[in-house]
């Protein structure tokens, strides 16, 4: 029955693979919106009479916010505003809108009357109907290193990690065990009550509540081999409603992450893979000049990657975007033939200092995965004599 709806037309989008949820005013308290996203997959925010954005659990990490709200804080401050999908919405469009906006679900019209959501999880199977997804290894496009925190580790320590490493979701280790993962929307959840808020930090290695991250950890999260395919992969994501899977190697140990945005970031590079391998995304009107100069330098970063690995790099992405006004956070990913994604995340109040820092922290982590390869390489060649 879906498959029939989503293989009716690629370029049309049936009315019975929208999700009904609900409208708030963007004047509406944050704290009310939040529990309402424990049934919506997202909420269509209005200012009065008019269609204003859409606002999900993204919308609140993007913006910055911390664990905690004033007391007159409303939806406002958070909503994304995005144009609402329609009939006519090709599935290349939607994958563009997906991955530009970071959000969770479209907000959609019908006779120019918004009448619900396509939720990116209906947009998964759309993927996996049309069959955009087959003959890619889940290694091809995963996300790495792993960032990971020790289990006994405090509360604030691993918000301090997330902070600095700007990610959303951190893993939570045992030695080489995964104990589970601690993800930012979570502690949004648990913490964001006017009447219970995580504790201020009076360091980056002391919390006075002495909450530890054990206690309140997602246990067994969903893993995916490295070596399966990335249709099983975004099956298990859409079936399970989840944003990511952390990936393991044949010893279960984390070797990486996949995320729904890693698999419409690779869609989006093959679309545009023979005219380009260089992406820029979240350019806005103060920060579109500097474009030509950017690709400029990653071109060369790209043809030095090339050089030092003898390997072909299949494309890079970069995504820029303003945070609290004032930081350029740059995230920067390249994917390397058969070796797959590598990636630096870096926050600072200069573009021109966030670009360096970002560029010379990817190219660090490429050489340590070379020197990593080469010593599997030794061990495996001692191990078969």
């Amino acid at each position: 029955m879906y498959d029939d709806l989503i293989n009716q037309e690629k370029d049309t989008i049936p009315l019975e693979l929208i999700t009904k949820t609900e409208s708030v005013d963007a004047r509406t308290h944050i704290s009310k919106a939040i529990q309402m996203l424990e049934k919506y997959p997202a909420l269509i925010v209005n200012n009065g009479k008019e269609y204003y954005g859409i606002f999900d659990s993204r919308s609140i990490s993007k913006s910055g916010a911390e664990l905690k709200f004033q007391k007159n804080q409303t939806v406002e401050k958070y909503t994304t505003k995005v144009d609402p999908a329609v009939r006519k919405t090709t599935i290349n469009e939607l994958i563009s809108y997906f991955y530009s906006s970071r959000i969770k679900a479209l907000p959609f019209s019908d006779n120019k009357k918004i009448i619900g959501v396509l939720d990116r999880n209906t947009l998964l199977k759309m993927l996996l109907s049309f069959k955009m997804l087959e003959g890619i290894k889940v290694n091809e496009i995963m996300s790495s290193p792993v960032i990971a925190i020790d289990k006994n580790a405090s509360l604030s320590q691993a918000m301090a990690a997330m902070e600095e490493k700007r990610i959303n979701r951190i893993l939570v280790m045992d030695g080489k065990t995964l104990q589970g993962m601690l993800t930012y929307f979570g502690l949004i959840q648990r913490y964001s009550d006017i009447n219970e808020r995580l504790p201020e930090f009076e360091t980056k290695s002391y919390n006075p509540s002495g909450i530890s991250i054990s206690e309140i950890i997602e246990k067994n999260p969903k893993t995916i081999d490295s070596e399966d395919e990335l249709t099983n992969a975004t099956r298990k994501l859409a079936n399970n409603n989840i944003s990511s899977l952390i990936v393991v190697d044949k010893k279960q140990r984390p070797v990486g992450i996949l995320t729904v945005s890693d698999i419409l970031e690779n869609l989006i590079a093959r679309m545009k893979i023979e005219e380009n391998r260089i992406f820029l995304t979240g350019f806005d009107k103060d920060t579109r000049e500097f474009e030509p100069e950017i690709k400029e330098e990653l071109k060369d970063f790209v043809s030095t990657i090339e050089k030092t690995r003898a390997q072909k790099v299949d494309y890079l992405m970069l995504h820029l975007k303003k945070v609290k006004g004032k930081l350029y956070d740059i995230k920067i990913k390249v994917a390397i033939k058969k070796e797959g994604i590598l990636s630096a995340h870096i926050t600072d109040f200069m573009l021109e200092r966030t670009l360096k820092e970002a560029i010379d922290t990817l190219k660090k982590n490429v050489l340590k995965e070379k020197e990593k390869l080469i010593t599997m390489k030794k061990k495996t060649s001692i191990e078969s004599e």
